[in-house]
């Protein structure tokens, strides 16, 4: 059995009985969301309504009071100083209402997977930072270009993209497997290979072709790796296995003239024991990422390459983390039985952290990792892990 086939079945599968669920029972579908995001063009937000604004706690009930402020101890492990004015906090939905916040391209307004009623429709619904009630902003789920304009799904079998303003659309050979497009939209990369055991031996092939499925090829043969993403100038990051270790590498050239890239085209970013979460920073300067578990002690920690220089540097903190620019990462600290999370923001040139929040001042708890920073970085969305809803931190 292909290995990214069946991880793509798994997830529609999943996607198609929580929507059933929602439906049933009249709760939001609890999916992940396109990992794209919607351009205003295509949004209309409402805005008769501000949002709920607040300084104090996000995880508070929402409430018609205002919310309080819950003493809890100032101390933590990771003694850096908080910038002032503390951030704010919007509470953006009410009722528990969705999951997988994501946003807009020009940074108006937030996207959710919501089905807010049993009348209403399962699908992508968006509400405004200014608050008001949540729309729909579309019924159909698959994998978006970045600028909306294609839609690859599929359907019996295949993957079809789709371009949505004619309704055209191509079968993509990679025989149902999920892809992904490039920056620019103009090209399509995917991972085939095997899922039997050992996965740390399974072959992988990582293909390439243009957006409506002509010029496909294989261009690189890994060991239990394949495609990790695209840098802005459309270059590939992909991973594989070699002596018990996993390598991340970037290939040279842009897409367009790449043939087999595992041939000279391509070069070593790093290689680790237990290498996981690999992430580029927007402008593709860094790569994140993080070791855990290694037999070298002083490896396992959060790191950052440079993708040009090939500087190295091991972060002060560990936790769940994304991108705020192009070299400013958000961290959230990992702290066992903490009552309130933190967030620190870390600078990948300099190594140099401080905390962005403080607890008992900006109370807040995110639930299972759902969060997301503004294409401008100036805001954070998260559901809330006591009341559910969507909020907003606005950052200094």
């Amino acid at each position: 059995m292909d290995y990214s086939k069946r991880k793509y079945r798994i997830y529609l599968l999943v996607v198609a009985v929580l929507i059933a669920a929602a439906a049933a029972c009249n709760l939001p579908a609890t999916i992940v969301t396109p990992t794209n995001t919607l351009p205003p063009s295509i949004i209309e937000f409402p805005t008769s309504t501000a949002g709920v604004l607040l300084t104090g706690p996000a995880a508070a009930q929402p409430t018609s009071q205002p919310a309080v402020a819950i003493p809890i101890p100032t101390s933590t492990s990771l003694p850096i100083p908080t910038p002032s004015p503390a951030p704010s906090l919007i509470q953006l939905t009410s009722s528990g209402c969705c999951v997988s916040p994501f946003w807009a391209n020009d940074g108006s307004g937030i996207m959710f997977i919501d089905k807010p009623s049993s009348e209403a429709l399962a699908g992508i619904w968006g509400v405004s930072l200014n608050g008001g009630s949540p729309s729909l902003i579309t019924t159909r789920l698959g994998i978006y270009s970045k600028d909306m304009q294609l839609l690859a799904y599929p359907q019996a079998e295949q993957t079809y993209v789709e371009r949505i303003a004619t309704g055209e659309r191509w079968i993509i050979p990679s025989k149902g497997r999920a892809v992904s497009f490039s920056p620019d939209g103009t090209w399509l990369a995917w991972t085939a290979g095997s899922l039997e055991p050992p996965f740390d031996t399974a072959q992988r092939q990582v293909w390439i072709s243009r957006f409506d499925g002509t010029e496909a090829r294989v261009i690189c043969e890994v060991t239990g790796g394949g495609f990790a993403g695209w840098t802005p100038d459309a270059r590939m990051v992909i991973t594989g296995r070699e002596n018990g270790t996993t390598v991340v590498w970037l290939t040279k050239e842009g897409n367009g003239e790449l043939e087999e890239v595992c041939d000279g085209n391509i070069f070593e970013m790093v290689r680790a024991e237990r290498l996981r979460g690999v992430s580029l920073s927007p402008g593709g300067s860094w790569l994140a990422y993080q070791v855990t578990f290694s037999s070298s002690p002083e490896a396992n920690g959060m790191w950052v390459v440079n993708t040009s220089t090939l500087e190295r540097r091991k972060l002060p903190v560990f936790g769940a983390f994304r991108w705020r620019d192009d070299d400013s990462l958000l961290v959230v600290p990992l702290e066992l039985g903490q009552e309130w999370h933190l967030l620190v923001q870390v600078e990948a040139s300099t190594g140099e952290a401080i905390n962005l929040t403080t607890p008992g001042v900006t109370n807040f708890k995110i639930a299972k990792g759902d969060w997301s920073v503004s294409p401008d970085g100036r805001y954070v969305a998260f559901v809330s892990a006591v009341d559910m809803n969507v909020w907003v931190m606005a950052l200094p």
